[in-house]
């Protein structure tokens, strides 16, 4: 456990920065009316801020764990490891989005799906649930995840010469 110390620190951290995005997002009346345009920029928008806590992890997790030596498998591997601390983390963050902070956020989105009438509410209800956003969760974290970390990895490693 003390191996991963590091990886599930800034888990934990990652999460309540989605977390506290969210919060602001709703105090920023994005949640009133939802649209595909939202999704994309609130997305784009944490990017950012998602990219930093890996920029920091990574300088933690080779200065601390690998004593500034650090090869891109051993990096790689440890920014996978974080990923999927974050991806197991997922559902806990949507609860406490979907549930917590914004449980009208489905409603509003399946309102604004069958507004223009583009899809039906069965159809806007099956996109729009929380075992949906889970899973969309999951899978960003993990694509961008392991963007992140092979790229990272790259950065981080320690050169030879």
């Amino acid at each position: 456990m003390k191996k991963f110390a590091i990886e599930i620190k800034w888990a934990v951290l990652i999460t309540l920065a989605i977390i506290a995005s969210a919060i602001v997002e709703k105090e920023m009346g994005l949640y009133e009316k939802p649209d595909f345009s939202y999704y994309v920029l609130s997305t784009l928008c944490f990017a950012p801020i998602g990219l930093l806590c890996y920029v920091l992890f990574y300088r933690e997790k080779k200065k601390t764990y690998f004593n500034g030596q650090m090869t891109w498998r051993q990096g790689f591997f440890a920014g996978m490891m974080l990923t999927a601390i974050i991806a197991v983390l997922v559902p806990i963050q949507k609860n406490a989005i979907h549930r917590v902070i914004a449980p009208e956020l489905f409603e509003n989105t399946i309102a604004q799906m069958t507004a223009n009438g583009k899809r039906t509410k069965a159809e806007a209800e099956e996109l729009m649930n929380l075992s949906s956003s889970i899973y969309n969760g999951i899978q960003l974290v993990l694509s961008s995840g392991v963007v992140a970390s092979a790229a990272l990895s790259m950065l981080f490693r320690t050169k030879t010469k």
